[in-house]
């Protein structure tokens, strides 16, 4: 198995662990594909964290999910279940560590809609939103689900001495961007207290909705791949405006890329009645989050870090 990406992602979150697991892939694959009678299981391309390949179950064109993080991925089911009925994938069946789920077909992501139709993507985008929000379950309903104050905890480095890998970085550039990550989140802490202290309703998010997260499903554009988190609706748009990385980043300077998440803010704030100040400062939290991510699993933060700088920069009001 050759996803040379994916294996050194398992290696370094759960070493030894990781890399057995890894190895004992192939075999696991072909035992549940006998027990289940899945046929023509392939893995996608752009393995990261999970293994995820595409086959059939008779009639039925399916997505299998694997991993070693068996929480995360019972979260997830809870998600999908919730999700059930809107613009989401469905859920097929699951077992610990296990998910199944309907195939999107063609399956095309609004990855490809960038840049030429970027008006068209946040509108799909925001469908899906509003159609997920149309869900009503509580935290009392669907336990298990973190909320985004938990997540946001993560910003916290008063008290941690995290060392920053970067890769590919040489030792000075990861000296530069630790200081620079260590900086960004001491602001981003802060601004998510004082966030997290509003009186906004609590919605259950996707909590990842970029574009490759939205795809099409015959004629419709559904979300996949939820992270499930409880939080208000302005963080829920902050994963797009960061996407698509890398390709954002190819095609923009820094002055464009500004102009471009400006409208995009001003365009989700009109179409689904949000604050634009609270979608930027949720932006900006989410952004050194996401630094804050990178640097836990051993990545390059350098993206995430240009990206913190941009949303800084768009923050009128705090108060």
């Amino acid at each position: 198995m050759s996803h040379p990406i994916f294996e050194y992602n398992m290696i370094a979150m759960y070493g030894n662990e990781g890399k057995k697991w890894f190895e004992s892939l192939p075999s696991i694959i072909e035992s549940l594909s006998n027990k289940h009678h899945w046929t023509d299981l392939t893995p996608f391309d752009n393995l990261t964290y999970n293994y995820v390949a595409h086959g059939a179950l008779g009639n039925t064109n399916i997505v299998l999910k694997i991993s070693l993080d068996t929480i995360a991925l019972k979260r997830q089911k809870r998600v999908l279940e919730a999700f059930q009925n809107h613009l989401s994938i469905k859920l097929l069946y699951s077992e610990p560590g296990l998910l199944l789920m309907e195939r999107a077909l063609p399956g095309f992501s609004l990855k490809t809609t960038f840049p030429e139709q970027d008006n068209f993507a946040i509108t799909q985008c925001c469908k899906c939103i509003e159609s997920l929000q149309k869900c009503f379950s509580t935290p009392d309903s669907l336990p298990g689900i973190p909320f985004l104050k938990d997540w946001l905890s993560k910003l916290d480095l008063r008290d941690e001495n995290r060392v920053l890998i970067g890769m590919p970085l040489d030792d000075k550039a990861s000296i530069d961007y630790s200081n620079q990550h260590r900086a960004l989140a001491n602001k981003a802490f802060v601004l998510s207290r004082r966030l997290l202290a509003q009186d906004r309703p609590i919605k259950l998010l996707h909590g990842d909705l970029h574009h490759d997260n939205i795809v099409l499903h015959g004629s419709e554009w559904i979300a996949i791949d939820p992270q499930g988190v409880w939080g208000p609706m302005e963080y829920e748009v902050a994963a797009f405006l960061m996407n698509p990385i890398p390709e954002m980043m190819r095609i923009t300077t820094a002055e464009e890329m500004k102009t471009l998440i400006a409208t995009r803010i001003a365009t989700f704030a009109n179409n689904l009645h949000l604050s634009v100040d609270l979608i930027t400062q949720y932006a900006f939290v989410k952004s050194v989050l996401c630094a804050t991510w990178s640097v836990e699993d051993k990545s390059d933060p350098s993206e995430f870090l240009t990206l913190a700088t941009i949303f800084e920069s768009l923050i009128v009001n705090t108060s």
